[in-house]
This record gives C-alpha cells, structure tokens and sequence, in this order.
C-alpha cells in the first residue's frame, strides 16, 4: 500500500523533528536556521520511490504539504515555549518569521517534487 512505501519518509519526519526539538530545547539561544525546510521535506523526497501513478490529487497534496505544517506547528510551539530565541537570517523580522517563510518554502518545494515523480 501507499502507506507502507510513504513509511521511511514518515519516520524521516519525525526523526528531524524529534532532532530540532531537542536542540531547541537545549540551546534555545541558537537557531537551527535549515531545520524547518528539513523537516518539510522529509516526507515528499522519501516518497519519490512511489510511482506517481498511485497517488490520487489529495494525497500528493497531503505529501507535499504535511511536513511544511508540521514545521510551521513545531515554530510556533517553540516560540511560544520561548525556545526559540536565535538570532535570525533577517535581523529585523526574528526567528519565527524565518521558520514560518522556510516551511512555506519547504511546501512549495515539497510538492513540486510530488508532482514531478
């Protein structure tokens, strides 16, 4: 089934979460600026081994766009939580404005990939 082949991409995801997290929470001072689009990407480039074919339209959307929430999800918390406290790429805007935009990007890149397979 499609959820089997989509298996290695899904504990992909939850290994970097998992790992961002527990960085955040140790250095909450640091920013692990790469982690969200990571994070957002694990899932569709794992599942580029499944022939495009078997994928209805809601799940390659769902592929393509799972990890960029769940990335936004865990910024938000993070930042709530004060453990995200880095300095940013873009001084002005601050820590999550950049993981918000990188998991944006991390869907938009995300489902391209999806929908080229």
């Amino acid at each position: 089934t499609v959820i089997r082949e989509l298996r290695p991409g899904i504990i992909a995801a939850v290994v970097a979460a998992s790992g961002w997290i527990a960085l955040a929470l140790r250095t909450p001072s640091n920013t692990y600026h790469f982690a969200p689009v990571i994070v957002a990407l694990a899932l569709p480039v794992a599942s580029r081994s499944t022939p495009s074919e078997q994928l209805d339209r809601w799940s390659k959307v769902f592929i393509g766009s799972a990890g960029g929430l769940v990335a936004a999800l865990i910024g938000l918390g993070l930042a709530w939580t004060g453990n995200l406290e880095g300095p940013s790429l873009w001084d002005e805007n601050g820590a999550l404005t950049e993981v918000l935009v990188f998991s944006l990007g991390g869907v938009l890149v995300g489902n391209a990939l999806v929908w080229r397979s």
